[in-house]
């Protein structure tokens, strides 16, 4: 009897790691993050999406109302947790990002995604994205107005005035 027990339990500890195993293959494909580096990303497509920060490796899923995505000229979709994330991957030098096929942010009063080259950022106000300062993005620039008004915004951007020393500012 003890030694169908032990086997049971042997049996049960297999399963439950190849059970383990079998999951970490089907999750998040962490291959295409390492180090959370936007610039090592892989332009192969996959199957599946990858909701992590392409550039600091958190969970975008988690910060609904800030997440924000780029597709590639290859049409793989990456997200980011928040939109100074996405500006920072796309900034960078050797970013990949050099000519997506869209990108998208979270409009702040209405969560829905909106261009992100048409939208309005506010900088320094008093909501914070997932990372800390961010730009807030709105559709238009008479809701960023509004949204400054009430949050204490210092500036509204466009989508082509925000540069890494707008990005470093943030953090002032």
């Amino acid at each position: 009897m003890k030694k169908y027990c032990i086997l049971i339990l042997f049996m049960f500890n297999i399963s439950f790691i190849m059970s383990a195993c079998k999951q970490g293959e089907e999750g998040h494909n962490h291959e295409n993050n390492a180090g959370g580096d936007a610039s090592e990303i892989s332009e192969e497509t996959t199957a599946e999406v990858n909701y992590d920060c392409g550039n600091c490796g958190m969970p975008s899923q988690e910060y609904p109302q800030f997440h924000s995505h780029i597709k590639t000229e290859a049409d793989k979709e990456v997200w980011f947790c928040s939109t100074r994330c996405m500006f920072i991957a796309t900034l960078k030098p050797q970013s990949i990002f050099k000519n997506p096929s869209e990108i998208k942010v979270m409009d702040y009063y209405d969560n829905k995604m909106i261009d992100a080259k048409s939208a309005f950022y506010v900088t320094g106000s008093d909501v914070p994205g997932p990372m800390g300062p961010d730009l807030i993005p709105h559709k238009d620039k008479e809701a960023a107005e509004a949204f400054m008004k009430e949050h204490k915004g210092k500036e509204i951007v466009s989508f082509d005035k925000v540069d890494m020393n707008l990005i470093k500012g943030l953090m002032k």
